[in-house]
């Protein structure tokens, strides 16, 4: 292992919501895989509290700290953007803040003691049809609308890593300084446009390689080599998961059945973004996985060949 991964980093994560637990589980649990000595915390609230206890697979047990930090008569979304803006205030030392719905297929492989402050990855949106946006309309617009000023780079918020320095800490009271701001301003409570605000205002967030916010779901050909498939699963397209290595890891997380560890092992030493034959044919033929392109075009032209027999 590389010098600057011996050291013992944390990683958090905010899971407030009862459906998220099986993907936090799947995402801990690949990162824990990958880099057993880093400690893991949780900031959950009650009901996702109790259903992490039922689901964590042994392994994890020793090594995964939840900690109950949803407020009361707070709902899960409300916990969840405010519990992500004061991670940093709330968990000591450097760590990497990771969204539930990103799984690690590769090592984090980088010097993170290079960093100086912080870092984060720029986003990468898409214009349909698997094709990159390289001016980030979607957020133009948003600041656009607020009167902000649009910074370069846009980054994503789904992997950010913090260092315990009181520069990290003064981005983390701003952010959410920002974020309130953001949320009477739009009524919108999200927290990405925010973020970008104060990293384009300070410049302190060191810019990371998209191998470690992969978009897979929307920009399938970054996950060559990636260290990080991030599913965009809590957009709320739901079915546009199900054939992913991440739901495939949480079913089984979730099934209680067949042995965790060693399904994420097999991921690992050859990672792929999508499973079976069901995702959108250009999602596997992006990613360059061949075999299941071809069988999803068997399988579909088999079946339009059995309807129009059919209706012959």
């Amino acid at each position: 292992m590389a010098p600057e991964l011996q050291k013992q980093y944390s990683a958090v994560w905010v899971v407030t919501g009862e459906k998220y637990v099986p993907w936090g589980l799947a995402s801990a649990a690949s990162l824990h895989v990958l880099h057993p000595e880093w400690k893991l915390v949780w900031l959950v609230s009650d009901s996702a509290a109790r259903r992490v206890q039922d689901l964590m697979p042994d392994f994890l047990r020793n090594r995964l700290e939840i900690r109950v930090a949803a407020e009361s008569g707070e709902s899960e979304k409300e916990a969840s953007r405010r519990l992500k803006v004061q991670a940093r205030r709330l968990v000591k030392g450097d760590f990497f803040q990771i969204d539930a719905d990103i799984i690690f297929a590769r090592s984090l492989d980088f010097d993170w003691t290079s960093v100086p402050t912080m870092a984060a990855a720029p986003n990468r949106e898409t214009i349909g049809d698997f094709k990159e946006d390289p001016i980030n309309g979607w957020a133009k617009g948003i600041f656009f609308t607020i009167g902000w000023r649009m910074p370069t780079p846009y980054f994503n918020t789904g992997f950010i890593f913090w260092k315990d320095l009181p520069e990290a800490h003064e981005f983390a009271t701003q952010w959410e300084r920002e974020r309130s701001e953001f949320l009477l301003r739009t009524g919108h409570c999200i927290d990405q446009p925010a973020f970008n605000k104060v990293a384009g205002e300070r410049g302190c967030v060191t810019v990371l390689d998209s191998r470690f916010n992969a978009p897979v779901i929307t920009l399938p050909r970054l996950s060559k080599g990636a260290s990080c498939y991030h599913y965009y699963a809590a957009l709320g397209d739901e079915t546009g998961i199900n054939c992913t290595a991440l739901a495939r890891l949480a079913a089984k997380i979730e099934s209680k059945e067949g042995d965790v560890f060693e399904e994420i092992r097999k991921f690992q030493l050859n990672p792929k973004p999508f499973v079976g034959w069901g995702a959108h044919e250009q999602q596997y033929w992006h990613a360059g996985q061949w075999r299941n392109y071809a069988e999803r075009k068997l399988r579909v032209g088999w079946d339009h060949l059995k309807k129009k027999l059919k209706g012959a």
